[in-house]
């Protein structure tokens, strides 16, 4: 097949979509078909990358040239700055909008793709294909495939709501896109119901192949770790950290992260052991030789959940016990037996085989050939 793939992060980036769209490519390299890849290009990162992999091309889809106001060092200036960049992020969604032009820019004149592939955050990704997107007829491609990993209008990580007229950009897209990919089943309801059925379950996608692990011998004492980033009181695991600090005193608790001016008071006693991000596969290396790993959920009620950290699949593939909890449900009985080494709880809740790129990947291409046939 002849695919087109357009997302804002990809390799060499750290994040979630980045992996959700380097994965999805390599993987359909090797399966042998064409790709053309729009994103913002770093050019000797992705030149290596199209002479290992020689039927994907790498086009430049451009990035936001809005970097927000600084108005100055002065506190006034700095808290003025804020509120403008704050509001330009309220009304137009700003840098991240700006994917809705480079989008539209990048495919206008394109055709012949026999798939689509449509990967958001952020959403205008989305907004800019659907610009261009004709239902019914001549289009870029035979089928488009809006992929999210997040939801938009009804993000509830976010300390704002978005404003109601983005509702008509959301729902352009789902009325126009062939299918939306969502990575689990609860995501659905974070959208428009009117579109329900045009939503399809594709998880993220790893190649196992490439994973190498630790062999785990138990450590001396307690030793865990938790990788990513924490949105403090929607996302953040400070309920543990105080729990720790208040009953016990021989453990070593690896935190990989970019925020560590959050953990500043908590370094004193010298059982926290803070790091950068690592190439995923050496983090996963890493994390195997933990004793157990931590993930914190975002609160969510009537069992319905807007997320499924993407750590949770890595922690998964290390084969490690995970602690598992909500943001503002500590499980302090759970949190003694892990650390006397009972892993009984231990969280279970994804099928690994899922989260295969070749599995991944193979659903995608399904969804092409409904449109083929």
């Amino acid at each position: 097949m002849r695919i087109l793939v357009i997302s804002a992060s990809f390799f060499p980036k750290i994040s979630p979509r980045s992996f959700r769209t380097t994965e999805l490519v390599k993987e359909l390299s090797r399966k042998g078909h064409d790709v053309d890849l729009f994103v913002p290009r770093v050019q000797k990162e992705h030149d290596a990358f199209e002479r290992q992999f020689q039927n994907v091309k790498i086009f430049d889809l451009g990035s936001p040239r809005w970097k927000g106001v600084t108005l100055g060092s002065s506190r006034p200036s700095i808290l003025l700055s804020r509120l403008i960049n704050r509001l330009a992020n309220m009304l137009f969604d700003l840098p991240l909008s700006s994917y809705y032009s480079l989008t539209e820019r990048a495919i206008s004149k394109l055709s012949g793709y026999d798939l689509l592939v449509s990967i958001a955050v952020p959403h205008s990704i989305h907004w800019g294909v659907a610009k261009v997107w004709e239902k019914g007829g001549d289009n870029v491609a035979k089928t488009w495939v809006a992929d999210c990993g997040d939801p938009f209008m009804y993000c509830d990580t976010d300390t704002f709501k978005k404003l109601p007229y983005f509702h008509f950009f959301e729902n352009n897209f789902l009325e126009k896109a062939d299918y939306v990919s969502v990575p689990f089943e609860d995501l659905k309801n974070f959208f428009n119901k009117k579109y329900r059925d045009k939503f399809q379950v594709i998880p993220q996608g790893f190649d196992f192949n490439e994973i190498k692990l630790a062999k785990y011998q138990k450590n001396s004492r307690p030793t865990f770790a938790f990788s990513g980033s924490v949105i403090p009181g929607i996302r953040d695991f400070f309920n543990l950290l105080d729990f720790l600090e208040e009953n016990y005193t021989n453990y070593e608790f690896h935190i990989y992260t970019q925020q560590r001016n959050l953990f500043k008071k908590y370094l004193s006693k010298g059982n926290l052991v803070l790091h950068d991000y690592k190439p995923r596969l050496e983090l996963l290396y890493e994390l195997s030789k933990m004793d157990f790993l931590i993930n914190v959920d975002t609160d969510y009620s009537d069992e319905v959940r807007n997320a499924i950290p993407s750590k949770i699949i890595d922690y998964s593939l290390t084969q490690r016990p995970i602690l598992s909890f909500k943001n503002s449900a500590l499980p302090e009985d759970i949190v003694k037996e892990f650390m006397n080494g009972n892993y009984l709880n231990r969280y279970s809740g994804i099928q690994i085989d899922d989260y295969n790129i070749e599995n991944v990947t193979t659903k995608f291409i399904k969804l092409a050939e409904n449109n083929l046939n």
